[in-house]
């Protein structure tokens, strides 16, 4: 049974369209996310580019952004350098919105910082295999966000691989530095061995 991306009426504004970001996008779409419901926030071009022609719509700022368009999900994906402005132009949103950060190393106390004690949060920590579909994603909720909410969340992520719920923020860190950057040192290993076994032909 095909597994329907939450509700097709679920808006999302996704901040920020690189890899990953792309990659939740087009998954998105394949599980039947109505088109209508995404808008993109990406001031890249050749991103922004690649990103319309899958049929996004999409905006190259934050003062661009339609303001009829009124979202259930706000998407950061974005560096950790940009994620403190980022909250800042979107914050304003929180009070129907729920937001999911997978700016590595940016904590739940950090983001509450600008977006708000009351805003409902989670952090996300994917890995380079999402890009195939085929990644591990661990999350953790901010105490406010609701069974429900956490159910989307599920699903919102499901589309790039497998999901983890973590309880204790301190297992993110554990988490970064195995799951999230290790398959590209195992990826990096396997390029190198192919390389060497190449050069002794």
């Amino acid at each position: 049974m095909k597994v329907v991306y939450p509700p097709l009426n679920s808006r999302t504004l996704l901040v920020g369209c690189g890899k990953m970001g792309s990659a939740l996008a087009e998954g998105w779409l394949k599980r039947g996310l109505n088109p209508e419901n995404l808008l993109v926030v990406e001031p890249h071009q050749k991103a922004a580019v690649r990103a319309k022609e899958k049929g996004i719509s999409v905006v190259n700022s934050f003062g661009a952004v339609d303001r009829n368009f009124d979202p259930n999900w706000i998407v950061f994906a974005v560096k950790p350098k940009d994620i403190e402005q980022a909250s800042v132009d979107y914050k304003h949103f929180k009070s129907t919105a729920n937001y999911l950060s997978i700016a590595a190393g940016i904590s739940l106390s950090t983001l509450k910082l600008t977006l708000g004690a009351d805003a409902r949060i989670v952090r996300g920590m994917p890995n380079m295999p999402a890009a195939v579909g085929r990644g591990i994603t661990a999350l953790l909720a901010s105490e406010n966000l609701d069974s429900s909410a956490r159910e989307e969340c599920t699903l919102m992520l499901e589309v790039v691989g497998e999901v983890v719920w973590l309880e204790d923020e301190r297992m993110m860190d554990t988490v970064t530095g195995v799951s999230g950057s290790g398959p590209a040192y195992a990826f990096l290993l396997i390029c190198l061995l192919y390389t060497s076994d190449a050069a002794d032909e």
